[in-house]
């Protein structure tokens, strides 16, 4: 099983070229008027895990956010350059909690731990979805290459959504970056939606959160607007994840509403079935491109 993971700077391994430190972010920064992760990321970092240190930094008032994922250095970063022994390792990692401004929801607010999950059970969840559900995707047709492809997803791909998760943000931030991972990369031919929806009700119901992640009759609405938008406007990928846009803004929209209990707000009122007919006509004309280009 997955060890439990409390913070996802557990994962940050200094010594590892796809990590940067939190030291080498605020020297960029220093040298700059402002910075982005992906400015940060280079080619050869990752991007998802700077995008989180930076947040970090700015909670603790290192950094200060000047406009979406634009970072420029403060005053207090520039003082704990120089040597700050007490609040920072030898490898460059700050210890946050050591700063006054720096603080964190409340645990029972949010996960922070994935050993009740691993890979082959996140993939068994899916397959359950397509041995039980006639209208599952299959690939090209063919049931056994469907079963391979489920099967054979990288445990390394699903390893590595949980050990560097936003471990710092409130829980429906969190189930929001989780179901536009696991619908926005796609994993797998078909349920991502649902396999996003039931790993994360194990996870809520397994960790230290004191609520309960119910799937309301809303759901359907959202994960078409989850597939046109998968479709029309994002583009999820590993060195994107935990990006605050469209898709992971909807999936807030309804976990604010599921756990915080706030109403549910369609930007319209368009019909169930006009959402299917406007996703199925997206599909045609998307494999439509693909054949001609």
């Amino acid at each position: 099983m997955t060890r439990a993971v409390p913070s996802y700077r557990d994962s940050i391994s200094p010594d590892e070229q796809a990590y940067i430190t939190d030291r080498h972010i605020l020297e960029r920064a220093a040298g700059q008027s402002c910075v982005s992760p992906r400015q940060l990321f280079g080619s050869r970092h990752r991007e998802n895990v700077i995008r989180l240190q930076c947040r970090d930094l700015s909670r603790a008032g290192l950094l200060r956010e000047k406009a979406h994922e634009v970072y420029a250095i403060t005053d207090l970063g520039l003082e704990s350059l120089p040597e700050a022994p007490e609040r920072m390792t030898d490898q460059g990692m700050f210890d946050l909690q050591s700063f006054p401004m720096y603080s964190l929801p409340d645990e029972k607010w949010r996960i922070t731990d994935f050993s009740i999950l691993d890979p082959p059970t996140i993939k068994q969840i899916n397959y359950d979805e397509y041995a039980g559900d006639d209208q599952y995707g299959l690939v090209r047709n063919d049931r056994q290459l469907t079963q391979r492809r489920i099967w054979n997803i990288k445990n390394s791909r699903l390893s590595r959504l949980m050990r560097e998760f936003p471990t710092h943000d409130p829980l429906p931030k969190q189930c929001a970056h989780w179901m536009r991972a696991v619908a926005g990369i796609h994993l797998f031919p078909d349920a991502n939606h649902r396999t996003g929806m039931n790993t994360l009700q194990i996870l809520v119901a397994e960790s230290s959160c004191e609520v309960e992640l119910s799937i309301s009759e809303e759901v359907e609405w959202y994960v078409l607007q989850s597939k046109l938008i998968r479709h029309l406007q994002a583009n999820v990928q590993f060195d994107t994840l935990w990006k605050r846009d469209e898709h992971y803004t909807l999936w807030h929209r309804y976990f604010r509403a599921e756990l915080c209990g706030e109403e549910h707000r369609h930007q319209t009122q368009t019909d169930i079935s006009h959402l299917r007919t406007v996703l199925n006509h997206a599909r045609e004309r998307k494999e439509g491109f693909r054949a001609t280009s």
